[in-house]
């Protein structure tokens, strides 16, 4: 999250309470705008908010016009809920939203802290090795020595590439479960299905081939095409969830089946998670000691087997014993 999406999730927040409490939203942004222990951009934000809006312009016009770069989604969520009355639905939406997203940096940021933990140990080890060769008599040739530890740092930084990559794909955010989360919960707040789907279509912009999908479901339902036939035609969508959708629609009950499907794909997305922490750190190890491996062999080894060196001198030894009897 950006410093302007976390100022307005924390604005939305702080609105809500006041909003549950029954109090009128221009004097829930009064309160906001003057209150001496609330964050300096959440008072801004109201401020700047309460003065357009006694100017004449809508909640979500008011929003806009802010010096804050609030993104579409939340402006058309709220757009939306202006329409139907449920101002209040669409701020505990976001309040949701924002629970999950930083739940999800925090698993992320946990998940980071092992690798880069790891990382600075190699990275320390390394410059110690190359700072203090002199004293360790390290007798590899220079140009040997270079060649090696580069080698043991590229496969390393490599090794740590790759699983930084699968944390961000089996941490990351599940767009489907984003569509449904978003179909579900603002059906169950009294959205029509129109308002979802458009609010569904803005929350799929992160991926470009489920946004497109939507945005041909959507097509296809103006044309006069059943929601689980629409959804049907495109293969970002399983035949589980388009099986689900099609009985919802029979049955008038398309905020039960949604919520349903995003229960299902987070229970999946849970056990993919619990998956990536188990294989996290024997993937590190295996890195580690790859990187470990490679120092040895290019510098430890010939600084043992060398003229001069703990192994030579060894294997020497009962030769020159043999040489003295005689």
């Amino acid at each position: 999250m950006n410093k302007n999406e976390k100022t307005f999730f924390s604005f939305s927040v702080s609105l809500l309470e006041l909003l549950e409490s029954e109090i009128p939203l221009k004097n829930s942004l009064e309160v906001l705008s003057s209150e001496n222990t609330i964050n300096k951009n959440i008072k801004r934000m109201a401020a700047e908010t309460l003065e357009k809006l006694s100017e004449g312009f809508s909640f979500s016009s008011a929003l806009k016009l802010s010096s804050f770069s609030i993104k579409e989604r939340y402006l058309t969520l709220i757009s939306a809920s202006e329409s139907g009355g449920s101002l209040i639905q669409a701020l505990q939406f976001i309040k949701e939203i924002s629970i999950q997203k930083k739940d999800l940096e925090e698993r992320i940021k946990s998940v980071s802290l092992y690798p880069s933990l790891v990382v600075s140990i190699a990275l320390a080890a390394t410059f110690i090795l190359l700072h203090f060769r002199n004293q360790f008599l390290i007798t590899v040739p220079e140009s040997e020595l270079y060649t090696g530890v580069f080698t043991a740092v590229a496969v390393l930084f490599a090794g740590i590439g790759a699983v930084a990559l699968y944390i961000k794909n089996a941490m990351g955010e599940n767009i489907l479960y984003s569509v449904f989360f978003a179909f579900s919960f603002l059906s169950e707040a009294g959205f029509d299905f129109a308002n979802c789907l458009d609010i569904a279509i803005l929350y799929s912009s992160q991926n470009k081939d489920v946004n497109k999908a939507l945005l041909n479901v959507k097509s296809k339902i103006q044309e006069g095409e059943g929601i689980g036939e629409a959804f049907s035609h495109y293969k970002e969508f399983p035949k589980e969830i388009v099986a689900r959708l099609t009985l919802a629609e029979i049955h008038g009950n398309i905020g039960k089946v949604t919520k349903g499907i995003a229960k299902s794909i987070e229970k999946k997305d849970i056990a993919k998670r619990n998956q990536c922490m188990q294989l996290i750190e024997p993937l590190l190890i295996l890195c580690t000691g790859l990187y470990i491996l490679i120092l040895v062999e290019t510098i430890v080894l010939p600084f043992l087997t060398n003229y001069g060196g703990i192994l030579w001198n060894w294997k020497k030894e009962p030769t020159d014993l043999h040489l003295q009897k005689q």
